[in-house]
């Protein structure tokens, strides 16, 4: 992922500090930033005491009121409605398949992990689809969270 964000930086001419880092410590200090961006990420991390960590550590670098918008995999959405919360996927082509863990969520199971996180959740449902913004969109469960103000 690294390497495609360094090719879409020079592609497009701008400047981005990256950084390599694990969900679970986030080489940043605390409150370091005022708003965070987390595109389905944890839904790959096996094992809900390590999903809870990666959590906690988001919580930790956003400053007092900060937010953050993550997004998940919804267990919900049809292909996933009968299967078990964690399943590996196919991805990729036919000649490179790998498969990929997924922990696929449920709103209130996103809400409820975020909540023990210490989070005020402002927003909390599905997304809404790139070529109708009318429908849902079942493939994701998307969150707007904020650091609670007065956190030391």
């Amino acid at each position: 992922m690294l390497r495609q964000a360094f090719r879409y930086t020079r592609t497009h001419a701008f400047g981005a500090s990256l950084v390599q880092g694990e969900l679970s410590y986030l080489p940043f200090e605390d409150g370091a930033f005022d708003f965070a961006i987390a595109i389905a990420c944890y839904h790959h991390l096996e094992g809900e005491n390590v999903r809870a960590a990666a959590l906690v550590e988001l919580r930790r670098t956003l400053r007092p009121g900060g937010e953050a918008f993550i997004s998940v995999w919804n267990h919900e959405q049809p292909r996933f409605a009968t299967a078990p919360r964690d399943v590996l996927v196919p991805w990729g082509d036919e000649d490179s398949a790998l498969t990929r863990y997924y922990h696929l969520y449920t709103c209130a199971e996103l809400e409820t992990a975020l909540l023990q996180s210490g989070f005020s959740v402002i927003r909390l449902g599905h997304g809404t689809r790139r070529h109708d913004p009318t429908q849902e969109d079942e493939r994701n469960i998307c969150a707007l969270i904020a650091r609670p103000e007065g956190e030391a």
